[in-house]
């Protein structure tokens, strides 16, 4: 990937200057060749695709619609995807049903081929709903090469509102426990110690209530997908971040801090040898 996106500093500094940037990076982003190429083949041959066997055999069309759900590091997994595929979402009983990771089940009934209505690759708009799902992934994985804690904070701004999307406040709560990127996110921002893992899972979900109530001042995390809510949350996030990892070469005024450092240490090499 040829593009890595600009984010000249870390922490809310560098949040606030990605998001003044980023629809001009993400402009720039799309046209990268890589990205052009994929998207371009995607949108003319997906259609073709109206059997698992005939998506398998394409590497690119399964690159990109994989891609399109955050799981392009599947890609080598044939025989898992295949099943994902085959069983489609309708059973309770069926792979992407079962395991806690929602992207297999948006994945499985976005192609649809398991299901009773079969492939879904040549309704209308599919192709421009997966490649505009692809290039925000991708956009994402390319500011996670850059400062992963920024990758972190856009996947929350986006994914959040379909977690806490589930009918009940302790659904809600397991879902936000269950994905590992929105977890991340939730326990630095409200403080959670480590240790909690090792709870009783009822009990876990007690201690972040209470923690969101007294943190963010939410009763019910369906409202951590409030625009203002979300803010606040990603500002705690970076804050707690900045705090645990130190300043970075990218902190205001370390570059100079560096190099009084080493020219103290040169100074003190020089008498120690006079």
């Amino acid at each position: 990937m040829s593009f890595l996106p600009a984010i000249p500093i870390g922490g809310i500094a560098g949040w606030q200057f990605l998001k003044r940037t980023e629809e001009a990076q993400r402009a720039v982003f799309d046209k990268n060749a890589l990205i052009a190429r994929e998207t371009a083949y995607f949108r003319e041959n997906i259609a073709k695709a109206d059997s698992i066997d005939k998506l398998m055999a394409d590497r690119t069309l399964l690159k990109v619609a994989l891609g399109a759900f955050g799981l392009e590091d599947e890609l080598p997994k044939k025989a898992w995807i295949r099943k994902i595929l085959e069983e489609g979402t309708q059973s309770n009983e069926a792979l992407a049903m079962r395991l806690t990771d929602r992207r297999y089940r948006q994945f499985a009934e976005a192609m649809g081929y398991g299901n009773p209505g079969g492939a879904r690759v040549a309704d209308p708009g599919f192709a421009d709903r997966m490649i505009a799902a692809y290039r925000t992934r991708q956009f994402e994985v390319a500011v996670g090469e850059v400062d992963d804690d920024m990758r972190l904070a856009l996947n929350f701004r986006r994914a959040i509102a379909e977690v806490v999307s589930a009918k009940t406040e302790k659904a809600r709560w397991f879902a936000i426990m269950g994905d590992k990127p929105i977890r991340t996110v939730i326990d630095a921002a409200l403080g959670m110690p480590k240790e909690l893992a090792k709870v009783d899972v009822d009990k876990q979900v007690d201690f972040y209530a209470e923690r969101a109530a007294r943190v963010l001042k939410i009763d019910d995390p369906q409202e951590l997908a409030d625009p203002g809510v979300v803010e606040e949350t990603i500002r705690r996030f970076l804050v707690r971040r900045q705090i645990e990892n130190g300043p970075s070469a990218l902190t205001p005024g370390m570059g100079a801090l560096t190099l009084l450092q080493g020219a103290v240490g040169f100074q003190n090499l020089v008498l120690s040898n006079g």
